[in-house]
């Protein structure tokens, strides 16, 4: 029998962007009808992960380019990594809607000096949160983060580890 799997029906409208990271080099596709293919760059590919592949990001200068819809900044939403750091100090980036440049765009996930901290930002503000969840080397985690208009809150592990009250109203690409 053929393969019946229909993988853009797997994820309801629901998620904007899904990536699996199984590619072995060139672009990551992502398993939404949105279709947010990623080109790496500075991107060391298919290592091993903790579901199907991964990819080695080194924080600073490796990244995913998904392009500068603002879909990719929503008003509310939820971000879903698994995360293994082999570096914690200084900014490391784990997921932005920045286009580049100086202007940090919503929603940015970083660790910041060893502990997770989660930016939302208008273009003229920027509200961080959390900052007291340290992260170690060398170790997996499964790290969300979820935005509603009025609180913030961190999942290391499934665990709810951190909630804070948001102020600012975010803004997209611009």
């Amino acid at each position: 029998c053929d393969n019946q799997e229909n993988v853009e029906l797997v994820w309801d409208g629901n998620y904007i962007m899904v990536h699996h990271f199984e590619e072995i080099s060139g672009t990551r596709f992502d398993s939404t009808v949105n279709h947010f293919n990623g080109a790496p760059s500075n991107v060391v590919h298919n290592n091993v992960g903790v579901i199907d592949g991964a990819d080695n990001f080194n924080g600073a200068s490796s990244f995913l380019s998904l392009g500068t819809s603002s879909v990719l900044q929503p008003l509310v939403g939820t971000i879903s990594v698994w995360l293994n750091a082999s570096a914690v100090s200084g900014i490391r980036t784990i997921f932005t809607g920045s286009t580049g440049g100086t202007v940090r765009r919503h929603p940015y996930l970083r660790i910041y000096n060893g502990n997770l901290q989660f930016v939302i930002t208008n273009n003229v503000a920027e509200e961080w949160h959390f900052g007291s969840t340290p992260v170690s080397i060398n170790k997996d985690y499964f790290v969300t983060v979820t935005w509603d208009g009025s609180t913030t809150v961190l999942y290391v592990d499934g665990v709810a580890v951190d909630s804070e009250t948001q102020i600012i109203t975010p803004v997209g690409n611009t």
